[in-house]
């Protein structure tokens, strides 16, 4: 008989952008991205005027601890495959494993006291875990996509999604720093990533439900 190209498949399967939109594992997988993307780009943002600002130290001597940020966060990408591997190549599983990092790290640095070392310490955590969390969401999930031909497309919107969060709350954090000190914004990380766990939890439960109903 005869057999369809595979380009024909997922031309026939194709989801329309409109279908995307209104997809609602897509909607609530924008949550956890918009969530890390919040942390992700704020902690370099703000990292180097939070030492400063509470250690009382100068730019100069600042700058090299802030090198430990990109230098922990390529850790926490190379570290992918390793991670992947050991939460049985499930996206969610490491996605999960990256927003815990958050959310201890976040704890962490809440405490009054904290030494210097200490805080960018976990400040390098949370960034290397919402890298392994960008990683996961922008690289590993677009693929679920693939027969659809839709990974570019999702994977844009996860990267619009991250922006957007990171964007926004940008703005948010500067009045609020401002105004109320650095310990509103880490309490936000350990709600955010609460949340994002639980979204995550439900997309792999429906998924489960769904892979058991066509096993059927």
């Amino acid at each position: 008989r005869h057999i369809k190209p595979a380009e024909a498949v997922k031309s026939e399967n194709h989801i329309s952008m409109l279908q995307l939109l209104k997809n609602r594992e897509l909607l609530l997988m924008g949550i956890p991205a918009v969530c890390h993307g919040v942390m992700k780009e704020n902690i370099s943002l703000w990292m180097a005027v939070y030492i400063v600002d509470t250690y009382c130290i100068d730019l100069s001597t600042s700058a090299y601890y802030v090198l430990l940020i990109p230098a922990i966060g390529f850790v926490g990408r190379t570290a992918y495959p390793a991670l992947y591997k050991l939460c049985k190549n499930s996206q969610n599983s490491v996605s999960q494993l990256g927003f815990l990092l958050c959310t201890a790290a976040s704890v962490l640095i809440c405490f009054e006291g904290v030494g210097m070392l200490a805080s960018i310490l976990a400040l390098s955590v949370v960034y290397a875990a919402s890298s392994i969390i960008n990683t996961s969401i922008l690289s590993i999930y677009p693929m679920h996509y693939l027969e659809t031909g839709n990974v570019a497309s999702v994977s844009g919107m996860m990267d619009f999604a991250t922006y957007l969060g990171g964007g926004v709350a940008s703005m948010v954090y500067g009045v609020v720093i401002k105004n109320f000190g650095y310990l509103p914004m880490f309490v936000s990380w350990i709600v955010l990533s609460l949340a994002s766990m639980l979204v995550i939890y439900r997309i792999a439960k429906n998924r489960k439900r769904q892979a058991e109903l066509q096993a059927v």
